[in-house]
């Protein structure tokens, strides 16, 4: 709509413009007419007048003395003033000829000049009426939402704005600036567009898990109102994304999500991390990002990329990323056994599916007992053996491999939090510096016992027997630092 308004007001001083110059050159043009024809003319006229006379003496008279009847000018000079004539009469007719053209630009001029204002007015109304039609049409195409309306949602809402509140902010800031924005952005709406964001970033993580060489797994969890939480990170080099720059790999963090679990058990957070690889790889898998690229992911590409995981230096993480690395290592030789069996010539390869058919059938009972077994159970059997079969395959194939190809394969570490560590030191610390207290007869800090126990304590001052609950009171509370700090915590920052 600006850039129209200014358009038509450069039009509009241009031919400002054009009507002064032309103003101008009439008013040079009328100057040079009135000179010709106010000096030129009536001189050449008079000239003209006696070459006239002295041409009509000659014919009349036939006499050789032309120039008594015409003065000093000869016939041979008539002939030339009538020339001369002829040509300032052309001259003077080009002239107004040039006049008359600029007369009639200078009229057409002013004609825009005077068509411009209302030519801008009815361009800024047209553009005005355009702009308030697609922004009231922009948000969707042909009824559904357009991808910048949903990326304009998405960052509302991660700017801290409520679902709720989502259309009526979009409201206001058409209002402010002049769109109309008609419909409404239920809360519904808005979870849905956040949820499809949510499915984008699957894509794209999944998609940089494909492309990348190795992988970094992080996470942990907290309580919420007595429900558990798990929160997983990756560590994965991807594009950096900034313009201009798009080859450049650099190590990225991803939110791989917070989900609910029932417990904090390193098998439930096992669990978790091989349901959290199969939805990833499930969403890549069926998304148009992978058919387009030809490219897919699987579990087992993840576990063959993972390097290494990062948590807390406690007990159920380590056993976490016991499971984690075994599932990497078993992985590996299913990896490896189904590349050596499709290897395999085709004589070779029937051998050995034969033999491990027979022993799937000895196994089961034999082959009455395997007729016995219902589809599904056959199904599993077949299941079995080909597992048993890759991992026979795979832990030759492995055995083969060089030192640096199964450094290659097994490389995975594992790196704690130091946080627990540094609480030990502590611990130790105050611990010490109590036990000093006492080897040296020290008083120590005053004794901070709870309610009870002070009131058990505060009876035990005025008898003599020391009595079981008091003694028990008296152990069990303590003094110092770390107990000035536990309270100071369960005032300022209580869990409930």
């Amino acid at each position: 709509m600006k850039t129209r308004a200014a358009h038509y007001e450069n039009v509009s001083r241009n031919a400002r413009r054009k009507v002064s110059r032309a103003e101008d050159t009439k008013r040079t043009l009328r100057l040079r007419l009135h000179h010709i024809q106010s000096v030129t003319i009536p001189v050449e006229r008079k000239e003209a007048a006696k070459l006239l006379a002295a041409a009509i003496a000659e014919r009349n008279c036939n006499t050789d003395d032309i120039s008594s009847v015409a003065g000093t000018d000869s016939p041979c000079d008539a002939t030339w003033r009538l020339e001369v004539l002829g040509e300032k009469e052309r001259s003077t007719g080009a002239l107004k000829q040039k006049l008359r053209t600029y007369q009639k630009s200078i009229r057409i001029l002013k004609q825009r000049c005077y068509r411009a204002p209302r030519l801008r007015a009815k361009a800024v109304d047209k553009a005005k009426s355009k702009a308030l039609q697609q922004s009231a049409e922009g948000l969707r195409r042909k009824g559904v939402y357009t991808p910048k309306t949903r990326a304009l949602v998405r960052a509302l809402v991660h700017g801290g704005c409520s679902v709720s509140h989502v259309g009526g902010v979009m409201r206001e800031i058409g209002k402010a600036i002049g769109f109309q924005i008609q419909g409404k952005f239920d809360k519904r709406t808005v979870a849905r567009i956040n949820l499809e964001g949510g499915i984008a970033s699957e894509m794209q993580i999944a998609h940089e898990m494909e492309n990348s060489a190795s992988i970094t797994l992080s996470g942990d969890g907290t309580t919420h109102r007595h429900t558990n939480y798990e929160a997983r990170f990756a560590a994965i080099p991807a594009p950096s994304y900034s313009p201009g720059d798009s080859s450049t790999s650099v190590p990225q963090m991803r939110l791989l999500g917070v989900d609910s679990a029932v417990d904090h058990t390193s098998q439930r957070q096992f669990s978790g991390w091989m349901k959290k690889f199969d939805d990833l790889t499930t969403v890549y898998g069926n998304s148009p990002l992978a058919s387009r690229s030809g490219s897919s992911l699987l579990p087992a590409d993840i576990a063959q990329k993972l390097r290494g995981m990062n948590g807390d230096h406690a007990e159920d993480q380590k056993k976490t990323f016991q499971l984690m690395k075994g599932w990497k290592e078993e992985t590996t030789q299913l990896t490896l056994g189904s590349r050596e069996l499709l290897l395999k010539p085709s004589a070779e390869l029937f051998a050995v599916l034969a033999e491990a058919t027979i022993a799937k059938v000895a196994a089961a009972g034999g082959p009455e007992a395997w007729e016995l077994l219902s589809a599904e159970e056959q199904k599993d059997h077949d299941v079995n053996m080909l597992r048993e079969l890759y991992q026979l395959l795979g832990h030759e194939s492995y055995l083969k491999l060089s030192d640096d190809e199964k450094r290659q394969l097994d490389l995975c570490i594992w790196a704690g939090c130091s946080m627990h560590k540094e609480l030990n030191s502590v611990k130790g610390g105050n611990t010490s510096m109590m036990g000093w207290w006492k080897e040296h007869g020290v008083d120590g800090p005053v004794l901070l016992a709870n309610k009870d126990n002070d009131a058990t304590l505060q009876g035990a001052s005025s008898s003599t027997a020391v009595t079981a609950a008091e003694l028990r009171a008296l152990e069990v509370s303590t003094c110092g630092g770390v107990k000035a700090t536990t309270l100071a915590g369960a005032i300022f920052n209580h869990k409930d």
